[in-house]
């Protein structure tokens, strides 16, 4: 049965090999583009945005200055998501620093043994986002959406409320316990400033490969418009299905590419950030025994509630 499983994991892991080898060479000039705006995405809008996130969480977590930070809210916190102040600072670096910084968080506190792992399954199911600042300044805009507070609801009040019922199904089986060990250890500022650096270079530089490769994938509903693959499909269905893969794959390009022509789709996917996303996860927490397939359940669990919230929306407001 292992082999069987190992065989056909290997079977569909060549398959999409040879399809992306056929892809490039049959689109050569729109593989370049693709990689191109991959990483002109990774360049322009991530290493500015999130770096700097990236080197200030690290320096905090270093020198333990989490605790002093968050404890004005650990109370409030502590009653709503059942978290100690790591955990509170999870939550606000998740939400508020953009994807995927609650992942890159959550792995550090565990292995500093800030969090056990049940806490940081728990906090991983629903604070890894979307940062408000792209969503706000970049997503919205792009769909021309002026009246902001009913899509903020849709993309942090569900995965907020998410957690608080995550909790308090979870009470029964001690989620809140306390973390595995308490390092008490810090560094020199400058040392955590070198340190924190570092890792932010290994970290961008792994999700930068990640946008690039998952971004050639948008090639594949190509070959589906422009090689006449499928032609009891209509021109409007095939669009239709190149939307919604270009969402699937890499949500960044997704964007660029639907614009406003499918905005209901792209609020919807937003929360599950395509399979780029998920992979960038992978990448931050493999090391650890947090679960991909876990996480990977939680948000088509947020994506499918954020799809039904988005459908009665729909009813009041038109785009």
């Amino acid at each position: 049965m292992v082999l069987n499983k190992k065989l056909i994991k290997n079977i569909i892991t060549l398959f999409f090999a040879l399809i992306l080898i056929a892809g490039m060479l049959a689109l050569p000039e729109v593989s370049v583009n693709f990689a191109l705006s991959g990483l002109n995405l990774w360049f322009t809008k991530m290493i500015p945005t999130l770096f700097p996130f990236m080197v200030v969480s690290g320096i905090m977590i270093q020198m333990n200055l989490v605790r002093p930070l968050c404890r004005p809210f650990s109370k409030s916190f502590a009653k709503l998501f059942g978290v100690n102040t790591h955990g509170v600072f999870c939550i606000i670096m998740g939400f508020l620093c953009g994807f995927p910084m609650g992942a890159k968080v959550i792995t550090e506190l565990y292995r500093k043994g800030q969090l056990s792992i049940k806490e940081a399954d728990y906090l991983l199911a629903f604070c890894n986002n979307i940062g408000p600042i792209y969503f706000c300044s970049y997503v919205l805009v792009t769909l021309h959406i002026t009246n902001k507070i009913p899509f903020l609801f849709g993309m942090y009040g569900i995965p907020l409320l998410y957690g608080v019922f995550l909790f308090h199904i979870s009470k029964k089986n001690n989620l809140s316990g306390a973390a595995l060990c308490e390092t008490q250890s810090s560094l020199k500022f400058m040392e955590a400033v070198d340190t924190s650096i570092m890792s932010g270079i290994e970290n961008i530089t792994k999700l930068g490969g990640y946008m690039v490769f998952f971004n050639l994938f948008n090639m594949l509903p190509r070959l589906l418009l422009q090689k006449g693959i499928f032609p009891c499909f209509s021109y409007a269905l095939k669009i239709k299905i190149t939307y919604f893969c270009s969402c699937f794959f890499e949500i960044s390009n997704g964007v660029n590419l639907v614009k406003n022509k499918e905005p209901w789709l792209i609020l919807t996917m937003i929360p599950f950030g395509g399979l780029c996303c998920m992979a960038q996860t992978y990448s931050l927490i493999k090391d650890t025994p947090l679960s991909i397939s876990k996480y990977g359940i939680h948000k088509l669990m947020l994506t499918a509630l954020t799809g039904g919230y988005y459908f009665l929306l729909s009813h009041y407001i038109s785009l």
